[in-house]
């Protein structure tokens, strides 16, 4: 009888995430070399997060991260090909002796970059700039001193309540916060500008009049609405 290799349960299950967020990250990479509209290519994979999940448990829950998580790494793949760093993983929070959230930088020993994912940011020996917010990503320079560079909220399917909701975090971050001169504030949504009604689209148009606010969305740019593209937000990072 064949002896039974005993398995290793622990590393079995984490190299099923692993290959999940590894193929993502290609999926990203291969994303910005391409000459199709990256929003186009976002959506295209936030689609199959909705669909694929129902053939194997009948519902889609709890797959709301992918657009979050989607843009977040977008960025990050941006900036460290723009400015030629590596963001590397700082802790921020431990529970049971073990790490429970990270922050990234381009270096560990004397930061000059921030990039935060869904987490408020805390004042610590490095002087990262506090946030109120748990936005879904916040990227932060340091000019001397720390300053916000951007703020971005992401939503996959959102409504009237839901967008005004983040464009209302969005003023209150630019009023509360330490900023660059040029700090972008953003909302990236997963609707195209098509599918929107009259009452989301008024408040779109009200957001983006404001210096340095911007609404990406998938598809064409509606010059009436004033939307975007995301290559037009990374070029401001």
């Amino acid at each position: 009888m064949d002896e039974e290799i005993e398995t290793d349960w622990k590393n079995f299950s984490e190299s099923i995430f692993n290959t999940f967020f590894d193929q993502t990250k290609a999926y990203v990479a291969r994303m910005l070399t391409s000459q199709g509209g990256y929003m186009d290519c976002l959506k295209a994979y936030y689609d199959g997060a909705w669909s694929v999940p129902k053939k194997y448990k009948g519902n889609s829950g709890a797959m709301g991260f992918v657009p979050e998580y989607l843009v977040f790494e977008t960025v990050r793949q941006y900036l460290e090909k723009k400015y030629g760093i590596a963001f590397r993983k700082k802790e921020r929070t431990y529970t049971a002796g073990q790490v429970e959230t990270f922050y990234f930088v381009d270096d560990l020993a004397d930061p000059q970059r921030l990039l935060v994912h869904g987490l408020r940011i805390r004042r610590d020996s490095f002087g990262f700039p506090p946030t109120d917010y748990q936005h879904d990503i916040t990227y932060a320079v340091r000019e001397g001193e720390w300053r916000v560079k951007a703020v971005v909220e992401v939503k996959g399917f959102f409504d009237g309540p839901s967008l005004r909701a983040d464009l209302g975090k969005l003023e209150a971050a630019e009023r509360k916060y330490s900023k660059a001169d040029d700090c972008s504030f953003a909302f990236v949504g997963f609707i195209p500008s098509s599918n929107l009604p009259g009452p989301m689209k008024e408040n779109i148009k009200r957001f983006v009049a404001r210096r340095n606010h911007s609404v990406v969305l998938p598809g064409a740019v509606d010059p009436e609405l004033g939307n975007t593209r995301l290559e037009d937000l990374l070029g401001k990072l």
